[in-house]
């Protein structure tokens, strides 16, 4: 399963479709409600919650093999430190097939 965060917002909305068409399952998180309507996309799972919030960040990433993180910077710093804060390994090692969905 892949987590793709802020998955309401407008790159969630296509990227989406785009990972299920290439056969992967998806779980959708997000702030606001509109998470919820993302079944009809695809997702198979969908979460309301906050990044912030620590236990729902624990339940969106239980079980998934990936993240996908649209969202907004969690640090000041994150783009300066670089891939040691922002993605996971199961990330760095993103398929090729998903490169370009």
């Amino acid at each position: 399963m892949i987590l793709v965060t802020a998955a309401a917002g407008r790159t969630g909305r296509s990227l989406i479709p785009a990972l299920v068409r290439k056969g992967h399952t998806v779980r959708a998180f997000d702030v606001t409600s509109e998470v919820e309507r993302l079944t009809d996309l695809g997702a198979a799972e969908t979460i309301v919650g906050d990044m912030l919030d620590p236990r729902a960040v624990a339940a969106a990433v239980d079980g998934v093999e990936a993240v996908i993180h649209i969202g907004p910077p969690m640090h000041p710093r994150e783009a300066e430190m670089g891939m040691r804060s922002s993605r996971p390994p199961a990330v760095r090692a993103w398929p090729t097939s998903c490169s370009s969905p």
